[in-house]
């Protein structure tokens, strides 16, 4: 079983945060058990691009706000703890979230890791100790 520590205290700041390096980029991202897919705030999107692959694929997700956002896709290789795993990513077209979210923590947020890359890799969130346990 292995094991990866959050990279913040999720009972002082509200939530799971974990350090990802994705293509060499190291990023630092909310673990969101109420986000269904992998998003990338467009900023950062905008410093990797170069290394992600693109999707050709029509996608529209929608926000805490009930609006309903055309998003594009991205795919890259990430490296989280000790295991590398194609990750895909939902490009927001609007950063406010990202970057209210950023000047809330005190620290860059970089995107989101939804439920469904969890469910796939198996992954339960120990928040005793502050670790997300994976088979």
């Amino acid at each position: 079983m292995g094991r990866i520590k959050f990279y913040a205290d999720a009972a002082k700041v509200g939530m799971p945060f974990m350090s990802i390096s994705v293509e060499g980029f190291q990023m630092i991202m909310m673990i969101d058990t109420g986000s269904t897919n992998n998003v990338l705030f467009r900023y950062v999107y905008q410093q990797v691009r170069e290394q992600l692959r693109e999707v050709e694929t029509d996608y529209t997700i929608t926000g805490i706000d009930g609006k309903p956002n055309k998003v594009i896709c991205v795919v890259g290789s990430a490296l989280l703890g000790e295991n590398r795993h194609e990750m895909s990513f939902l490009v927001r077209e609007d950063d406010d979230a990202g970057v209210m979210l950023s000047q809330k923590m005190g620290f860059p947020v970089c995107g989101i890791i939804g439920t469904l890359f969890m469910a796939e890799h198996g992954w339960m969130l120990d928040f005793a100790n502050q670790e997300v346990v994976y088979e």
